[in-house]
C-alpha cells in the first residue's frame, strides 16, 4: 500500500467553495510537520487514518453478538417462567 499524504492522519486536505459545492485541490496541510504538502508526497510519520475504522467495525461486530445472546438468555428465561 502507498504511503501517500493523501492516506495519513496527520494529513488534512484543502477544499474551495465552487457554485454548487466543494472542489478537493490537490495540496493539503500535515499538521504533524506543520507545513504544506502534496496528496501524493510520503514521509517517515505516515500513521494510517483507517485504523479506528477497524476496531470500531469489531466492536460493533461484538456489541451485535452480545445483543443476540441476551436476546436468547431473555427467551430461556420467559419460557423458564411460562411453565
Amino acid at each position: 500500500m502507498a504511503k501517500d499524504c493523501s492516506k495519513c492522519a496527520y494529513f488534512t486536505r484543502y477544499y474551495s467553495k465552487t457554485y454548487c459545492g466543494f472542489y478537493k485541490e490537490k495540496v493539503g496541510r500535515c499538521w504533524k510537520l506543520d507545513k504544506f504538502c502534496d496528496r501524493h508526497d510520503s514521509c517517515e510519520n505516515y500513521n494510517t487514518k483507517y485504523k479506528q475504522k477497524i476496531r470500531l467495525s469489531v466492536v460493533i461486530e461484538a456489541l451485535s453478538k452480545a445483543v443476540t445472546d441476551i436476546d436468547t438468555i431473555k427467551n430461556i428465561l420467559e419460557e423458564r417462567d411460562n411453565k
